[in-house]
């Protein structure tokens, strides 16, 4: 019901002020009511930043409320003073307005819709740049939004259904090959830019997405390689110890660097049997101890073992007869 009330409402603000934008804030919202202005063709803009409320106009005195003349006429000068300080600072508002410095927007709040404005480069900018054009201009900028914003939600739903479609039983296309190798590319190695065409690129530098649709269209059985094992070793950083990744990485170090991988492998072979070498040393010493200690610890159980109590021969021949 809110929701309604808020729509309706935004409207009628739009309506008299047509040349100013729907907005909403992260706080202080009606996503409800933002979504439903969305459907009928409104535009509301996302307001990154704080948005001040433009000022209330002060409310005069009703004579009746006081007591006294005395009373009724100091809350009048009252009410003048802030009048006055309320005009200042509307018009302070709007001259900051028409140079650019704040702009203008009707705020979609939690129950009400108010005017607000606020100072934003972006926005500046934007204005700075619409001053510039004309009336249809103006137009086929905002046309040109509107199917940006169609494709937009076009790509969102359809992330969404396609999870939820069966490809299990179709070919895998050419086309969808390509689409892998466009992903693949963001492990490429910057040593192998060359390969593509591409040329240096600073350190901070990658691939942009025009530059890979474009290596993808025409990929040799060469390239493709490369791209791949690229993608390996980009992969390899997860392996440690003896994990998966890691059995992964050395059958691969076997193919592309036998040698250096054998140089590694006997490096720490060397460290390893030398150390196994002092363990097995240490082990033949101790085991030797435990076979010395315990002959002697078995005499002295033995020594140490309580003997048997003998019963009267008598005793025993009573129990028989009885």
């Amino acid at each position: 019901m809110n929701a309604s009330y808020l729509v309706e409402k935004a409207v009628q603000f739009v309506e008299q002020y047509p040349s100013v934008s729907l907005g909403y804030q992260d706080f202080n919202n009606n996503m409800l009511a933002v979504e439903r202005l969305t459907a009928m063709g409104y535009e509301v803009e996302h307001l990154n930043t704080y948005a001040t409320a433009y000022p209330e106009t002060p409310v005069a005195p009703e004579k009746e409320e006081y007591d006294t003349t005395e009373e009724y006429e100091a809350a009048y000068k009252e009410y003048e003073q802030d009048f006055s300080n309320y005009m200042e600072k509307c018009k302070s508002i709007h001259e900051r307005i028409d140079t650019g410095e704040l702009t203008f927007y009707i705020c979609i709040g939690q129950k009400e819709i108010t005017l607000c404005y606020m100072a934003s480069a972006a926005a500046n900018a934007d204005m700075a740049t619409e001053k510039q054009l004309s009336p249809v201009e103006k137009l086929e900028q905002q046309d040109k939004r509107n199917k940006e914003i169609a494709v937009e939600k076009t790509v969102a739903d359809a992330k969404k259904q396609i999870l939820d479609v069966d490809t299990s039983e179709s070919k895998f296309t050419q086309d969808e090959e390509k689409m892998i190798y466009f992903f693949l590319l963001s492990s490429l190695r910057r040593e192998h830019f060359g390969v593509f065409g591409i040329g240096e690129k600073k350190a901070y530098q990658h691939l942009e997405d025009e530059e890979k649709m474009n290596i993808i269209a025409n990929l040799t059985a060469k390239q493709k390689a490369v791209i791949r094992r690229d993608f390996l070793i980009d992969n390899f950083k997860g392996a440690y110890g003896n994990n998966a990744a890691a059995t992964l990485l050395l059958d691969f170090a076997r193919k592309h660097m036998p040698d250096t991988l054998a140089e590694i492998e006997s490096g720490y072979n060397e460290v390893y049997e030398k150390r196994h070498k002092r363990i097995e040393e240490r082990k033949a010493a101790l085991l030797a101890k435990e076979r010395q200690t315990k002959p002697e610890e078995t005499a002295e159980a033995e020594n140490t073992q309580p003997t048997a109590e003998v019963q009267p021969e008598e005793h025993t021949q009573t129990e028989e007869v009885a």
